[in-house]
């Protein structure tokens, strides 16, 4: 009877914001490569002042706020809820709404002190990397769903539960999305020669360099070193291949790789 009472206080009554539950969200690695993916894990405890009051936390419901979809995805079917009760009754996987994921909620009845002394596991999921630059990661109240408090905690006391969570900075991961083999400074080897395919005044050259992942290649050209003319590409850029036949009709002509990150 206890356990139906408190569902219909949880659903029925106004959100008090008395903040008793701390939140936090962590990844297993805040760096990966583009197509790589990590676990992404948020944790709930009751907060040290209010411990000694608080028999267990007995029902969550928070949203996964994702601001940069386009640099890392979270897999929505990927959710898991290790230690919940996952009750169909009384728990859902949350919405999809762009890159957000909104209304995950469930319980704990069947996890006797559930987040009071020791950190309990709301969630976890995969977030996969989809291009360079850093993803955060929110926890925050839970939307979508009929349930009026984000958290409840069950008191010793038959007072009524203890309802609020916080959300400071540690309920924010950031990801860092990087290129595989990317270098900071690439150091590009350029080498020119002639081809046996067509002899001069119009031979053709032959520009090989070393290419590594992530970064753009542009080949350009000059007629002279004096400084009065300046470095054009050459067209089709960028020339990511490491090879380029060039047909040179020029009496000299000066080439160089300029490079520049994705």
């Amino acid at each position: 009877m206890r356990w139906i009472l408190l569902i219909l206080v949880c659903l029925g009554s106004n959100r008090v914001r008395a903040q008793v539950v701390d939140v936090w969200a962590t990844l297993e690695t805040n760096r990966i490569p583009v197509g790589g993916s990590t676990l992404l894990h948020v944790f709930a405890q009751v907060t040290p002042a209010r411990q000694a009051d608080s028999d267990q936390l007995l029902l969550w419901y928070v949203d996964i706020l994702s601001g940069e979809p386009s640099i890392a995805r979270i897999h929505v079917a990927s959710l898991v809820k290790p230690v919940s009760d996952r009750d169909p009754r009384i728990s859902a996987v949350g919405v999809p709404d762009g890159g957000h994921l909104r209304g995950i909620y469930d319980s704990f009845f069947n996890l006797p002190g559930a987040g009071v002394t020791n950190q309990v596991e709301l969630f976890r999921l995969t977030v996969t990397g989809v291009s360079v630059g850093t993803a955060s990661f929110v926890v925050g109240p839970g939307s979508g769903a009929n349930l009026a408090n984000d958290f409840m905690v069950l008191p010793f006391s038959d007072s009524p539960p203890l309802t609020g969570g916080i959300y400071s900075s540690i309920a924010t991961a950031k990801l860092t999305v990087f290129s595989e083999g990317l270098v900071s400074n690439p150091s590009v080897a350029l080498s020119i020669s002639l081809t046996n395919t067509v002899l001069p005044p119009n031979p053709k050259l032959l520009i090989q360099y070393n290419v590594v992942a992530g970064v753009n290649y542009f080949i350009e050209t000059r007629g002279q070193m004096d400084g009065t003319t300046s470095w054009s590409p050459l067209p089709g850029g960028p020339h990511n291949t490491g090879v380029l036949l060039e047909t040179n009709r020029l009496q000299s002509r000066f080439y160089r790789v300029r490079t520049s990150l994705f």
